[in-house]
């Protein structure tokens, strides 16, 4: 039994799983060739909780297929950077996630309320059913903004949002169950993944299925498109959804951003002293961290004089806070009942990528390397196939 088919203890599923990625793989690497892979495998069974990893590999056809036959990777993630530039992002994502007992009719609202609101600035998103209860809009821009910048962005185009929509929408982590719909912005940032498009989910194998607008109506749960349906949606002449609106809707953000900021829709201004700016890049990843871990990480990445002490951020960032609540703004940090800080979204209880097993050193593989590349960059041609051959037979 191989790794793909230990996932469900069934060679028929992995087959169908691996048939299905054999179908997306080439849609998913046209708009996102070449940004890292973050897959999660499910070693235990697809209905036991899975692993995450994060890998070196940018995304190509064979390189994602790859990981699902010798990996078991069933689900893929992106936060979509520019190739080669980890903070500098192609989409911009806002989540709509729905809490407990939210029905999906109020999502699609809440997906078109927020339409509208982007229509102001004359931009438009590609809408994702995300394979379990919500809806993903992606914003493309042409000229791959910075992640800080355009997650600052965001959060006033959702803060507008709300204000047109108060009762259909929410920003703050919606505990209370009263219908609205929370819209998420904080996978807007390096490492801060979202699920990709075309993607299975697990365990009841959907497909995070990118749509065009006017057949959102007809869908009528976030789960509705099964590895059945996206094959015959394909195959039987129909778009790739999000490459045609993606190329349809692409804007300069930089023309954009300009545009929010004399309209004065920014609702959410970059925060001004030094530590709270640098607290909010440390905090980007959704992680918890008390006022010390903070000052050490600031003080290695050289974000704060070295001069600075733990008191001073804890006074600054508590500080922040408070100025933000008393002008009735939703401040970028929060502070828990154990007095540590983390970034205001929901909490992030994904596991950190877990990295694979590293092989043992080999002698001889490295001695072989060292020649390979010695005779590719000589002159002796029959030098290098040798070296190739001693390379295969050792293989």
């Amino acid at each position: 039994m191989n790794t793909l088919e230990r996932v469900s203890e069934s060679a028929t599923t992995a087959s169908r799983i691996l048939t299905h990625y054999e179908l997306v793989a080439p849609l998913m690497a046209k708009r996102l060739a070449e940004t890292p892979i973050v897959y999660r495998s499910f070693p235990h069974g697809i209905e036991s909780g899975g692993w995450y990893h994060q890998t070196a590999l940018p995304l190509t056809v064979n390189r994602l297929l790859r990981c699902v036959r010798v990996n078991g990777a069933v689900e893929f993630f992106t936060w979509a950077p520019l190739p080669g530039e980890e903070s500098r992002l192609q989409f911009g994502r806002i989540l709509l996630l729905p809490p407990e007992g939210v029905a999906f009719v109020r999502v699609k609202e809440a997906a078109k309320a927020m339409r509208r609101v982007l229509h102001r600035w004359k931009i438009d998103a590609v809408p994702l059913l995300d394979g379990l209860s919500g809806i993903a809009l992606w914003i493309p821009f042409s000229d791959a903004p910075d992640a800080t910048i355009l997650r600052t962005w965001l959060h006033g185009v959702c803060n507008l949002a709300v204000e047109w929509y108060p009762s259909l929408l929410s920003t703050e982590f919606n505990t209370h169950h009263d219908g609205r719909v929370h819209a998420h912005v904080g996978s807007n940032a390096p490492h801060c993944y979202s699920m990709a498009p075309y993607s299975l989910r697990a365990p009841k194998l959907s497909v995070c299925t990118p749509l065009f607008w006017e057949e959102i109506d007809s869908f009528k749960s976030a789960d509705a498109v099964d590895m059945k349906a996206i094959a015959e949606r394909l195959r039987g002449g129909g778009d790739d959804a999000f490459s045609v609106e993606a190329a349809a809707f692409a804007a300069r953000f930089r023309s954009v951003g300009q545009a929010a900021a004399l309209a004065g829709a920014e609702r959410v201004p970059e925060p001004r002293g030094h530590i709270v700016v640098a607290a909010i890049e440390i905090l980007e990843d959704g992680k918890t961290r008390d006022a010390q871990e903070i000052l050490a990480e600031t003080l290695a990445r050289k974000l704060v004089p070295p001069q600075t002490t733990r008191k001073y951020v804890y006074t600054s960032l508590i500080e922040y806070i408070a100025r933000q609540r008393g002008r009735g703004r939703k401040p970028a940090i929060v502070q828990d009942e154990k007095r540590s800080f983390r970034i205001n979204e929901p909490p992030d209880d994904w596991p950190d990528p877990v990295a694979g097993p590293q092989p043992a050193p080999d002698a001889a593989a490295q001695v072989l390397c060292d020649r390979l590349e010695k005779t590719a960059r000589g002159k002796d041609p029959a030098a290098f196939e040798l070296a190739v051959c001693d390379a295969f037979a050792h293989l």
